[in-house]
């Protein structure tokens, strides 16, 4: 069963406000296959791919793009479509397929030098993509990105297991009727998830398809060997900067561990920055998209707008 948005009548106005549409779309060629690319698009001028982490709010990130300059051309890339074949099975995806994945994305947008604007794990993918072509990037913005050792393999194991509660909600939603016509969806948009009042149920795995999905990518970014080569290559670069400009963002109430190690990571190479939010958790761009925006746009050679 399909579910398409224009079936559904009296969408809530937020989906409106939260400018999930007019949405523009491109068949990406992707882990063997064509995966949609779909993303919102905002000013003009020099690019910004913003790259939030999959299966998180979309509200979060509209909230910063909405809060750029229109100096800027900030390019807001629904991400759930893209990982969803990247970790879909046989084999196990890694940093390196993600990273060309990520430039896949660049060359399609047809996207000259951008400065990528990645949350989480994403911004892993997107130092190693830096490192590898460095010219290809103008600079990095990350955003809670996680630098510090990842989960023991017993931590993927409980996960997994029938009594996770991860995996119960996934497994009940993904029973769910309703879930089962949103899984017909490239993107599930939040306002129908919203209104079909599945979000209450299990957040995040309710607000987008493919719960099951959620998990693998979770198994995938804490795993030991996700970032074993890419921190080992940081480390034998400490010392010299970077190819490009490089700021990280942190909230004062995040994981006081992935900080620390950021800002390890800050102290090694000249020129990077770090940036904290007070009163703010991991999603800074959430809470603070003026705060946010205002980093961007300098790392952009912008002024933010008033």
């Amino acid at each position: 069963m399909r579910l398409d948005l224009d079936d559904i009548p009296e969408l809530p106005a937020e989906g409106a406000e939260m400018g999930l549409r007019p949405r523009h779309h491109l068949d990406l060629p992707l882990a063997g296959g064509r995966v949609p690319l779909v993303w919102c698009e905002s000013g003009h001028g020099r690019p910004v791919l913003l790259l939030p982490e999959p299966f998180a709010s979309v509200s979060a990130s509209w909230g910063m793009l909405t809060a750029l300059p229109e100096s800027l051309r900030a390019l807001l890339v629904e991400t759930v479509p893209l990982v969803d074949a990247a970790v879909k099975p046989p084999g196990d995806p890694t940093l390196d397929s993600l990273s060309k994945m990520l430039g896949a994305v660049m060359t399609a947008l047809e996207l000259e030098r951008p400065l990528l604007v990645c949350e989480g794990a994403l911004g892993l993918a997107a130092l190693h993509l830096t490192l590898d072509r460095p010219a290809s990037v103008a600079g990095l913005v990350l955003i809670d990105c996680s630098f510090e050792p990842r989960r023991s393999p017993s931590f993927l194991r409980r996960m997994f297991s029938r009594k996770s509660s991860d995996t119960r909600a996934a497994r009940s939603i993904s029973r769910h009727p309703v879930a089962q016509a949103l899984a017909g969806l490239a993107y599930a948009d939040p306002a129908v998830v919203s209104r079909l009042e599945l979000r209450e149920r299990a957040e995040p795995l309710s607000t987008v398809p493919g719960a099951l999905s959620f998990l693998r990518w979770r198994s995938w970014v804490e795993s030991p060997a996700f970032a074993a080569g890419l921190l080992s290559e940081l480390r034998a670069r400490a010392g010299k900067p970077l190819p490009v400009p490089l700021r990280l963002l942190f909230g004062e109430r995040g994981a006081p561990a992935r900080r620390a190690a950021g800002e390890e990571v800050a102290r090694g190479f000249p020129g990077a920055e770090v940036f904290v939010a007070e009163q703010s958790s991991h999603s800074v761009h959430a809470e603070k998209p003026p705060w946010t925006a205002r980093i961007i746009a300098e790392a952009a050679g912008l002024s933010p707008r008033s």
